[in-house]
This record gives structure tokens, C-alpha cells and sequence, in this order.
């Protein structure tokens, strides 16, 4: 799966991206497909409302996705589980600030837009250098 990222590279989903797990694995590129939808409405300059639209189903996808793997780590006694479920909370609550300011009157303000755009990247350093963490985990139990 190919991914536009905001500084114009391209990220093409690889092996080194998989986390041992290809539920997990096909949770991350969903994220990461609508985080390439947000960003492209945000800069087609689409109707603010589906910006927002969009917004609210990548947190409704990182939320559930996070219910998921939480619940997979502590299954799976991963020794950082909680504090992995840490780093889900500090994620989930800027995705909702953000969702606040883009409610806002005037949300659609240029720096606001960029934040918005911006989150593509985000996923994609969620995945590298958060949920790789437990690859090694992962693998381990498969006997990888």
C-alpha cells in the first residue's frame, strides 16, 4: 500500500513495517488510508464538514485500533503493555484537541489546515517507532 506523506514522499508499505500481527498490520494501513484521505481533502481544499467527517473516522479507527492492540499486548504479557497504553492515551488526546480546534468557528483557518494535513505523518511515525516496539514481541511468540 502506498501512502503520499505531507513532504512529498511517497511511504510504500514494506515488510519492515509489519508488526508480527496481520490484524494489526491491516489496522495500520487503514489508519494510514485515512489519514491520506484527510490530508488530500484538506488539500483540495474540500467542504470543511467532510474534513471533519474524515477527521472523526480516523479517531473512531486509531480508537478502536488501539482498544485492539492493547488488548493483544496485555493477552500477550508484553512486558510494556501498560506503558504502551500510555503513549494510546497521550495520541488519543491530540487527536482530540484536534477535533476540538477543528470545530471551532474558523477552524478551517490555514494553520489548522496544515495541523489536519500533518496527521498522515503522525501515523506513520505511530507505527514506526511505537508499534514496532513490540515486533520482536510478536514474532517471538509466532517462533519468527
Amino acid at each position: 500500500m502506498a501512502s503520499s506523506v505531507d513532504n512529498g514522499i511517497t511511504l510504500i508499505w514494506s515488510e519492515a513495517f509489519e508488526s508480527g500481527d496481520p490484524e494489526i498490520d491491516r489496522q495500520h494501513q487503514c489508519l494510514l488510508a485515512d489519514s491520506a484521505r484527510l490530508r488530500a481533502l484538506v488539500e483540495t481544499g474540500a467542504p470543511w464538514s467532510d474534513v471533519q467527517a474524515a477527521l472523526s473516522v480516523l479517531i473512531a479507527d486509531c480508537s478502536a485500533h488501539f482498544r485492539f492492540e492493547e488488548a493483544m499486548l496485555r493477552n500477550t504479557h508484553f512486558p510494556r503493555a501498560e506503558a504502551h497504553a500510555g503513549q494510546h492515551q497521550a495520541i488519543e488526546a491530540m487527536l482530540q484537541q484536534l477535533a476540538e480546534m477543528v470545530a471551532e468557528p474558523g477552524g478551517s483557518e490555514p494553520e489548522r489546515c496544515s495541523l489536519v494535513a500533518t496527521m498522515e505523518r503522525k501515523i506513520v511515525e505511530i507505527i514506526v517507532r511505537h508499534d514496532l516496539d513490540f515486533k520482536s514481541h510478536l514474532l517471538n511468540l509466532i517462533g519468527r
